[in-house]
């Protein structure tokens, strides 16, 4: 017996020996590892199998959950669904009780839903379809009541600067982003850490980490060896752990990022190694969880030791993406414009035209496939699948435009419809942007309502003034300028019949176009612009190498083009040249240049041919403006080229919006573009010479969607001084969202004779419209403003329809108070840089008193994760000034804890809890109950409590 107690003792102490062995690092490690499956659509499988794949991984997900709940908690299985596109999917194909387990397993902290739809090529999305990125997220949180604390965006190396302010608006504390290293420096350049709060332009922050490995990003559990064999695990585990502390690693805690694969299935595995290890480990401890424990358990012990870093992180794969499918990249562009557009026409149309129904549903559809065509895959696995994936992906794309288009043209009939008409036939011409404008337009000379008429002159509605106008041989169109159309709304000019002789149409006589602000001189040969002179100061422009609005192929340009057309008269200059050019079938650039208007347009048309070798399309604007800088749009943002970016992200190549500015020598010239956006640059260097990647092929990268028809557009303007982000916006997208026009029959009998309309105007301002859109829920409008200046401004918005009622929203829409109205008027105060949301309540002819979207004092939110070890986050949004207290009870109804007595303003607010009584002592595994209280200062009360459990 002696014998036996002694050889027990041993075999214990041996265990204790081993075990004390095995933790010998130099901190007890709390590895957080999160599964889930890196969703590449259409990469490793054509698109249906790879949704019907991910559709199976979720019902195995549900299994695996199952399965190990007998396991200890750190090591029972977990899931992160990294984008909301497979989820949308699994909803439309399960019964709703698997859907309900699956959403069980949600609300209890056992599956993440990660936020945003795709993994997105961020900075070449549009800035409202990086809004509508996000909007499912939101609609799971209101028809679940789920959770969403996380947006993950994977394997592109590189993420757009507002997205830390859009995350912050939606109520998403924590982004997760593993980049590839594939085409990119990063990882060997980069001083930023792992763990940062990563600071917008506009100042609001967003937890974020970024994934630890160079080579492996989302892969990396894989060389941590979490689905090996356990001895090999182990092994690589104490081998990663030994390399953080060795390079400095300053916390205790870590994510590792334990993708399956692409498109991989879960994987079992990593919850057994977990256990085993941490049978065996006193210390360091590996949870297998989601990405929002390990960003809560930060905000919990490491909050004020975090830094904050600020700046752009522009992709080191935007050329790749864009000037490789050149084609598919400007249909993106183009959609990107006009579904905002058009859903802010269908929105007004909707208001006051009875019997137009909003188009909800096909709006949807066109963003959601302009995401998809925006996802980060450009190909598939299989060369042999190249072509089909292409061929889906362009159909999403077409689609998406044709759907905008077809909404858009449909309003616009719409309202022309309720337009009353005198005896003359009119134009409308209608204004999508928030500000007057006065530009050109074209319409064709065989509209039936302008061909009868033998000849015209354009009337201003209002004031009964001749309209400048000028008739355009080449093009059969009649152009004209239409001065002080409104802001979001429309003003009618008439066709009237003149009696005198209308002048016959001029040409130019020489390549040299002129107005009252510019003078340029056309190289005949090669397209390009010699020269453009200031005509005020004399200044130069550019450097007279005939190296502006320039098509190159391979360093060559086109040469031997021949004039087509010119037109020199009243509205406006023009010259089309046309001709072979390398690299494509057919060559043809239009210069046009508009009287009385600082602004020169470009638009450059050419038929590239397939790719076979290496080759590049590159269209070049040298500007003569010694020491020169660069700033550009980026979405609801710019930068400053080389100045603004985060550290590793120096690129070589930077994703424009729509506008860059060029300063030097005390002048500044905005260039806008409606497609080409990757500006070219050796890093570190800009010299004047703005170089825009228009295609590129390398290695066969130049898919069938890189050739083809293709048009380049391109607008300049200039002036003295320094100019300034609101200045190259409203240019940018004046030349990018033109007027819209219809001709209407005389004697039209409508409902408004008015001869025009404002829906929503824009005062004392400079923001700018991102859209205007009937709520999600129908209820109302909603109105999505941006503020690009650098400073702070007390915008109001005035309204053509009577307003009952506004409130503030968060970005997706979810009440946050209301906004005061005031004789038709509400004050819209925004911080330099800021996008807000805001709800509008009209009267309009077609719609009733919509459904206030502030009912309540306070909205309480389940904690999360329920059920909850350590410690647990409560969230709650108060929609009017309050006194609040937020107490946590027992089963009898006892106060162990006091989380907040305060005076509120309405606003989102959250505690992190750790299942601690007043005196800092654990309280005990069991069932608590915890209560918000609000009270306002006018007396009204009110109260919402909620379940939550503790386990020990």
């Amino acid at each position: 017996m002696r014998g036996l107690v002694l050889q027990f003792t041993l075999w214990t102490l041996c265990l204790m020996c081993t075990k004390s062995t095995m933790a010998q690092f130099d901190r007890d490690w709390k590895i957080f590892v999160v599964p889930f499956s890196h969703t590449d659509v259409g990469f490793t499988a054509p698109v249906p199998d790879v949704i019907e794949q991910h559709r199976k991984y979720l019902d195995d997900v549900v299994t695996y959950i199952d399965r190990t709940q007998s396991y200890p908690v750190e090591s029972r299985f977990k899931w992160t669904i990294e984008v909301t596109w497979v989820l949308e999917d699994y909803l439309r194909n399960r019964s709703p009780e698997e859907i309900e387990a699956l959403m069980d397993h949600v609300r209890a902290g056992r599956i993440e839903i990660a936020a945003m739809h795709f993994s997105l090529q961020t900075d070449l999305a549009g800035p409202e379809e990086l809004v509508r990125s996000l909007y499912f997220a939101q609609a799971l949180r209101e028809d679940y009541n789920v959770p969403i604390q996380t947006a993950i965006t994977n394997d592109t190396p590189g993420f757009t600067w507002s997205l830390a302010q859009l995350l912050d608006k939606s109520n998403i504390p924590y982004a997760s982003l593993a980049m590839n290293s594939f085409l990119s420096d990063f990882y060997s350049t980069t001083t930023l850490p792992n763990l940062f709060r990563w600071e917008s332009q506009n100042g609001d922050q967003t937890l974020l980490w970024r994934s630890l490995h160079p080579q492996w990003a989302y892969l990396e559990g894989a060389i941590w060896g979490f689905y090996s064999s356990y001895t090999a695990m182990e092994r690589r585990i104490t081998a990663q752990l030994d390399k953080l502390a060795a390079d400095g690693y300053p916390y205790d805690v870590v994510l590792i990022n334990a993708a399956t694969g692409d498109n991989g299935a879960p994987n079992l595995k990593i919850s057994e190694n977990a256990r085993m290890w941490n049978e065996e480990h006193s210390t360091s401890t590996i949870h297998v969880a989601t990405f929002s424990e390990f960003f809560d358990y930060v905000e919990q012990n490491l909050a004020s030791e975090i830094p904050v870093f600020r700046g752009d992180a522009p992709n080191w794969w935007s050329w790749s993406f864009a000037a490789s499918s050149t084609k598919g990249f400007l249909e993106s562009r183009a959609t990107q414009t006009i579904l905002p557009v058009a859903e802010t026409f269908a929105s007004i149309a909707n208001s006051i035209v009875p019997g137009y129904s909003y188009p909800a549903d096909e709006l949807r559809r066109a963003y959601i496939n302009n995401l998809l065509f925006e996802d980060h895959n450009l190909g598939a696995l299989d060369p042999a699948g190249n072509a089909p994936f292409w061929e889906r992906k362009m159909a999403w794309i077409n689609a998406a435009r044709h759907a905008g288009e077809t909404i858009l043209d449909e309003a616009l009939d719409t309202w022309s419809s309720i337009i009353t008409t005198d005896s003359d036939a009119a134009i409308v011409v209608f204004n999508p942007l928030p500000w007057e404008r006065s530009e050109v337009v074209r319409l064709p000379l065989d509209d039936p309502h302008v061909a009868a008429l033998p000849d015209f002159r354009v009337l201003d509605s209002e004031t009964g003034a001749v309209q400048p106008s000028q008739i355009l041989p080449s093009t059969n169109e009649i152009a004209f300028r239409a001065d002080g159309v409104p802001p979001l709304g429309y003003k009618l000019f008439y066709l009237n019949a003149r009696t005198e002789t209308r002048p016959p149409p001029r040409a130019l006589s020489s390549p040299t176009l002129e107005n009252d602000a510019y003078r340029l001189e056309v190289d005949l040969a090669t397209g390009g612009i010699k020269n453009i002179q200031e005509k005020m100061t004399g200044r130069e422009l550019t450097r007279g190498d005939a190296r502006f609005n320039q098509y190159v192929f391979n360093g060559t340009a086109p040469s031997g083009l021949q004039v087509v057309a010119s037109d020199s008269g009243a509205v406006l200059q023009r010259l089309v040249l046309q001709g072979m050019a390398p690299g494509a079938n057919t060559y043809e650039t239009e210069i046009i240049l508009p009287a009385g208007q600082r602004r020169i347009d470009f638009r450059n048309r050419y038929d590239k041919r397939p790719a076979t070798n290496f080759e590049g399309v590159d269209f070049f604007f040298n500007f003569g403006l010694p020491g020169a800088s660069l700033q550009y749009e980026i979405p609801f943002a710019h930068v400053r080229v080389f100045e603004d970016e985060l550290s590793g992200f120096r690129t070589n190549h930077y994703a424009m919006q729509r506008w860059s500015i060029v300063t030097g020598h005390g002048t500044s010239a905005i260039l806008a573009t409606d497609g080409p956006a990757i500006h070219a640059y050796p890093a570190g260097r800009f010299d004047g010479n703005v170089r825009l990647l228009t295609s590129f092929n390398t290695g066969g990268t130049a898919y069938r969607a890189g050739v083809g028809p293709l048009e380049a557009g391109f607008s300049l303007t200039s002036q003295e001084g320094e100019a300034d982000p609101v200045t190259a916006t409203r240019f940018a997208y004046n030349f990018n969202i033109p007027l819209y026009a219809r001709v209407l029959r005389p004697q039209q009998q409508g409902t408004t004779s008015a001869p025009k309309y404002t829906f929503i105007s824009v005062e004392n301002s400079t923001l700018q419209l991102s859209t205007l859109k009937r709520s999600r829920t129908g209820n109302g409008l909603i109105v999505r403003l941006f503020n690009p200046s650098s400073e702070a401004v007390e915008a109001t918005l005035l309204f053509g329809p009577e307003i009952r009622r506004a409130a503030w929203t968060t970005l997706l829409e979810s009440p946050i108070d209301y906004v005061p109205v005031n004789e038709q008027k509400i004050a819209v105060p925004f911080e330099p840089y800021e996008v807000r949301t805001i709800w509008l309540d009209l009267v309009t002819p077609t719609h009733v008193q919509a459904t206030p979207p502030v009912k309540e004092i306070l909205h309480l939110q389940q904690n999360f994760p329920n059920p909850f070890s350590r410690h647990t986050i409560i969230r709650y949004n108060l929609h009017q000034h309050a006194e609040v207290r937020l107490n946590v009870y027992d089963v009898l109804g006892r106060r162990v804890s006091q989380l907040e007595v305060a005076d509120q303003p309405p606003g989102q607010y959250s505690h992190s809890w750790t299942g601690m009584n007043q005196l800092g002592l654990p309280l005990a595994s069991g069932i608590y109950f915890y209560t918000l209280e609000a009270t306002t200062p006018d007396g009204n009360r009110a109260w919402k409590n909620r379940t939550m459990i503790l386990i020990r």
